[in-house]
């Protein structure tokens, strides 16, 4: 094969840790990300200096940190079958919910399983379209962007014959929580990292015992990874007779 052969490259951009993965080869850039232009900056630090040269029409897939966009669970309708029907009605549930997602925002949904809840999903246009202007400079090609919740709603497994599973997206300005039943999405839910991660877990637990009762299996995601992770003790605290699983930082690429 041509050393020049266009290659597929896997980008991660969450607040104080960026990646670029190229095959079993990782370029890390440890850069604080609180706004959205800085993340655009670390997306062009790793560009930069990649662990090998990419090839002109490269792919990059990019999973962002849901702090850049904005998601919720979407009920079931089974009437709505177009997709403008369908934009209309999640801009609904975002505005049902005090979510702001402007006419400048680009939205998609998504439902994987028939008749179960599914996810709608947005990122301001105006970013999309510096990050597409940052790669066309480079001559590389984007081959999608997802918020690390819509990619593991998409992906993840989750065990179809346990009644109630959790999956945490620990990030470092907030957990996303993702509630299945039977395997099938049940609802989101949010809690910002204000002051350490374990009381704003706490906090998010409490409140999905109140809202599910208690969960016998918790599986946890953090862009750091697993090797790097610092432990979620709030879930043993929580419920000690969970099972916890922990995923690898690529699970959903």
């Amino acid at each position: 094969m041509s050393l020049l052969w266009p290659d597929r490259v896997h980008v991660g951009l969450f607040s104080g840790h960026c990646w670029l993965q190229q095959g079993k080869a990782s370029t890390e850039a440890p850069i604080a990300c609180p706004q959205p232009d800085d993340y655009l900056l670390a997306l062009d630090a790793l560009l930069d200096k990649p662990s090998k040269a990419l090839p002109p029409g490269s792919r990059v897939a990019l999973t962002v940190s849901d702090g850049l966009a904005a998601s919720i669970a979407l009920p079931w309708q089974a009437e709505l079958t177009e997709t403008a029907e369908l934009e209309a009605y999640a801009r609904i549930c975002f505005e049902n919910a005090g979510i702001e997602v402007g006419a400048d925002w680009v939205l998609a949904t998504y439902f994987r399983h028939y008749g179960a809840q599914g996810l709608a999903y947005a990122l301001p246009a105006g970013w999309l379209e510096q990050l597409g202007a940052s790669l066309q400079r480079r001559g590389l090609r984007l081959q999608g962007v997802l918020p690390v919740s819509a990619a593991a709603y998409s992906l993840h497994a989750c065990p179809v014959k346990q009644t109630l599973s959790l999956l945490l997206l620990r990030e470092p300005t907030r957990i996303t929580a993702l509630v299945y039943v039977l395997g099938k999405l049940q609802a989101c839910d949010v809690e910002p990292v204000t002051r350490s991660e374990q009381e704003a877990g706490t906090r998010l637990l409490r409140r999905l015992s109140v809202q599910h009762g208690d969960f016998a299996r918790v599986d946890t995601w953090s862009p750091l990874g697993p090797e790097a992770d610092i432990p979620a003790r709030y879930i043993a605290a929580s419920w000690p007779t969970a099972e916890i699983r922990t995923f690898a930082r690529m699970a959903w690429c």
